[in-house]
């Protein structure tokens, strides 16, 4: 990224900061900052400060551990944090307001019994059409600068350190700015995919582990867009984070042309859609290695789904498919129902008002088992909690061996656009008090 972005996004930050700071009263004296004295002053507003403390919390969704009590509350724009530490282990909490859950995403299956076919949400065309461009699933993505020291380094001058949206080829990718330059992404709630118009392969990660619905959830039915809008509820999703790394379009690594489960997953994708080009070799994003956490859940020619669940409990139990539901029976192949079988299982989705996830969720292996997750929904606001070891000896990964010193840091965050909208900010830091 040229040096002239990176100080449009950080002269935008600041605007966005100092937006929300109390008015100061026009009788008072001017006062002169120097520019130092303001890129510290901003530096304080978008620390993040982890506290030690005797044990992590348990990452599943409660939030009641007596370590978040401790922590130091960061409120940065629309969005509160905390970070606690022990010798081994990173601990961070972060909450938003988002007036509905969106759960639903692009690529979803839908049944249409009076054609008997199949359709994806976002992706036929006239149908759900306001999809492409208007309605993002619920996204949240912390990516930290693996290499950049930024010690003594003007305001102006890091935070591209995470990563870039580059557009010269005509194409838009993740990427970092110089070779040797590295980003560790944790994709929290939602995968990304490919950016074709009508067709993206966004999904939900999370429930991996556990899922839980308090009570019934209301939905806002008259949503043009999605009718599966949960606009009241208590909703709890356990499982992990995504783990990718970032690198620059000419870094010598060839990541590209590693046989790891993330990087088969994007090139089989991509040939069953018939995309022209290698998405690892434009998109420069790569997961960790190790087994993914998702499979996807549709036949070869992406025409129907795979597998069904026969009783879902509620909506959330419908909206998320995972292995071990396979494994138990719970959710059997499509193809193995009679009509009436079928009929009645989507009969069952139909009353809870759900639909037939893409993604199979699974335990994953390795370097994709890292970044421990729990997000919870509940009346308007979302609370994510999340660990991971302070070290892993992975080169695809930051290492947090420096106490000392700050980590800088970027943050995307979407949700329903009438809300948020998308808010990619650099020129964020952790740091850990001693």
């Amino acid at each position: 990224m040229k040096k002239i972005s990176t100080l449009v996004v950080c002269l935008l930050l600041i605007s966005f900061v100092f937006a929300g700071l109390p008015a100061v009263s026009r009788l008072a004296e001017p006062k002169i900052i120097s520019a130092q004295e303001g890129s510290d002053r901003l530096d304080n507003l978008l620390t993040v400060v982890a506290k030690r403390v005797a044990e992590i919390p348990v990452i599943d969704g409660d939030f009641s551990d007596p370590a978040w009590g401790e922590a130091k509350v960061s409120s940065i724009g629309a969005t509160v944090w905390k970070a606690v530490y022990t010798d081994d282990e990173l601990a961070m909490y972060i909450r938003w307001a988002d007036h509905d859950a969106s759960i639903n995403s692009r690529g979803t299956w839908n049944w249409d019994s009076d054609t008997q076919s199949w359709w994806r949400t976002g992706w036929e065309e006239g149908t759900w059409e306001s999809f492409d461009g208007l309605r993002h699933p619920e996204w949240f993505n912390i990516a930290f600068d693996i290499s950049t020291d930024v010690s003594g380094t003007p305001m102006t001058e890091k935070g591209c350190g995470s990563f870039c949206h580059e557009s010269s080829d005509g194409t838009m990718h993740h990427q970092t700015s110089a070779v040797g330059a590295y980003v560790d992404s944790w994709l929290i709630l939602a995968k990304h995919g490919f950016g074709t118009p009508g067709r993206q392969d966004f999904g939900w990660l999370q429930g991996v582990t556990s899922i839980s619905q308090e009570g019934d959830v209301v939905f806002n039915l008259s949503d043009p867009m999605d009718p599966r809008e949960v606009i009241d509820g208590n909703i709890t999703f356990v499982g992990y984070g995504e783990d990718k790394l970032m690198v620059s379009p000419d870094d010598p690594g060839n990541y590209a042309d590693r046989e790891t489960p993330a990087n088969i997953y994007c090139k089989t994708c991509h040939e069953q859609v018939g995309l022209v080009h290698d998405p690892l070799k434009v998109g420069f994003t790569y997961g960790d290695p190790g087994d993914l956490m998702y499979s996807e859940n549709w036949d070869e020619a992406q025409a129907a789904p795979l597998y069904i669940e026969l009783a879902p409990e509620n909506f959330i139990d419908c909206m998320t498919l995972t292995q071990a539901e396979i494994d138990a029976g719970e959710a059997v192949l499509i193809a193995d129902l009679s009509e009436a079988e079928f009929a009645e299982a989507w009969g069952n989705y139909e009353a809870l008002n759900g639909n037939i996830p893409h993604l199979v969720l699974q335990v994953p292996t390795g370097d994709q088992a890292d970044v421990r997750v729990a997000a919870n929904w509940h009346n308007g606001y979302w609370t994510v909690e999340l660990k991971r070891n302070l070290v892993t000896g992975s080169e695809y990964d930051v290492q947090f061996n420096d106490l000392s010193r700050a980590y800088p840091f970027a943050v995307t965050l979407t949700a329903h656009t009438s809300l948020v909208g998308g808010i990619t900010n650099t020129g964020w830091f952790l740091r850990f008090e001693q």
